[in-house]
């Protein structure tokens, strides 16, 4: 079970949905059980999905994003 919080911007206001219901295209941010944002190595706050859902060997859903899809987030609430 995957206990981070997932939201996908739609018409420029980010709403919460489901790992397994999001679409290739859609743009998204991650946050851990407690709140925290989660950052990607390059520090990255946001990412397109590049694939559509998957579960893993854990049986955790995951999502895979290009890295060169990651996009800045300063124009978003």
């Amino acid at each position: 079970m995957n206990d981070r919080k997932l939201e996908v911007l739609n018409n420029g206001k980010w709403v919460s949905k489901e790992f397994s219901q999001v679409e290739i295209g859609e743009r998204f941010r991650l946050f851990e059980e407690n709140g925290e944002r989660v950052y990607s190595m390059r520090g990255s706050k946001q990412w397109i999905a590049a694939k559509e859902p998957y579960q893993n060997s854990k049986g955790e859903w995951a999502i895979e994003a290009d890295v060169d899809t990651e996009v800045p987030e300063e124009n978003y609430h």
